[in-house]
Parts: C-alpha cells; sequence; structure tokens
C-alpha cells in the first residue's frame, strides 16, 4: 500500500476504490478529505490503533499468530486452515463427475 490507505484505514475512513455502494464521488471525497486533513487523520488512526490489542501482518501469517498468542496469553497459537492452495483434484480416467 501507499501508506495513505493504512493510515486511512486505521483512522476509520475507506479508501478503497469501487468497493462498496457509496460510487466513485464519494470514494474521492473520502480520500481528499485524508489526504487534506492529513494531521486529523493521522491523530484518529494513532487513537484508533492504540485501542487494538494485536495487529499482525499477511506477508507472516505464521509469525503474526504466535504474537497474538503471546498478546492474549494462549497456551497454543490458533491454527488456520488452508483453502484455495492447490489446484482442485481433478477426476480419475473414466470417473463420472
Amino acid at each position: 500500500q501507499d501508506r495513505i490507505a493504512g493510515v486511512s484505514w486505521f483512522a476509520g475512513d475507506t479508501v478503497h476504490f469501487g468497493m462498496g455502494a457509496t460510487g466513485h464521488w464519494a470514494d474521492d471525497a473520502r480520500l481528499r478529505a485524508s489526504i487534506t486533513n492529513r494531521t486529523d487523520t493521522l491523530q484518529r488512526a494513532v487513537r484508533n490503533y492504540q485501542k487494538f490489542i494485536f495487529v499482525g501482518l499477511l506477508e507472516d501469517m505464521e509469525g503474526s499468530l504466535e504474537l497474538l498468542q503471546y498478546a492474549l496469553s494462549w497456551s497454543t497459537p490458533p491454527k488456520l486452515g488452508l483453502e484455495n492452495v492447490a489446484d482442485p483434484p481433478r477426476p480419475e480416467v473414466g470417473e463420472r463427475t
């Protein structure tokens, strides 16, 4: 991301274009407000961030889950199942699908 999206997300703003029913105009208005009022947006983001118990990274999901375990004093880290990690199984020759 370009830092604006992350800060805006923590601030409670939506800046993902075309996501949702608000339309392009509303997306542009929120993005302009986030950029124009950078100090206010950053202050809201910091206030909201301080309310989080945990923030993990998709790029290091296993490490993030271990940190979550530590943050919540769990005896074992949570396990996530994997989906769509490979092509679906193919039928055997002669097998009906």
